[in-house]
């Protein structure tokens, strides 16, 4: 049960994540364009970053999980949250994927949380093309949505 709850608020955060796009002035948010803004040091820092909180966040939830659960026995970490975890080996493969990315500008708007994780996906050699044109989708559907809200 703590599992399909930890699951549950893990896709709302996901999501909120990627709701983040609007800014006050109600524009889509240009992660491409931020991206390449950056110098090469600041895309690593945020990356390693990004995979410190992901791994921090799992397994201060696997810690909780065993200290009220299991007395003490640490269990396996359920498939889908390890799933999460990227290894500190992919970094470089990982901001080298991001940045190749990052050059089309259909994928500009695709938020940087998912673009690293379609960039881990594509360096464990996953086809990434229907990742890329749902992310792809939704950064139209916002820019739609904001088009329609603009003009009431």
């Amino acid at each position: 049960m703590r599992n399909i709850k930890f699951i549950l608020i893990l896709s709302m955060c996901l999501i909120f994540l990627s709701n983040q796009s609007i800014s006050l002035s109600q524009t889509p948010y240009n992660y491409g364009k931020m991206w390449k803004s950056w110098s090469s040091q600041v895309q690593f820092i945020y990356i390693k970053g990004f995979i410190d909180g992901v791994i921090s966040g799992v397994y201060k939830y696997h810690i909780y999980d065993t200290c009220t659960n299991n007395e003490g026995k640490l269990p396996e970490l359920p498939e889908i949250i390890s799933e999460q975890l990227i290894s500190m080996s992919e970094l470089e493969g990982i901001h080298n994927v991001v940045s190749d990315l990052y050059k089309d500008p259909a994928n500009s708007y695709i938020g940087l949380e998912n673009m690293i994780y379609i960039a881990r996906d594509k360096l464990r050699g996953k086809d990434i093309e229907k990742d890329l044109k749902l992310y792809r989708a939704a950064a139209y559907e916002l820019q739609k949505q904001i088009r329609v809200e603009s003009e009431k």
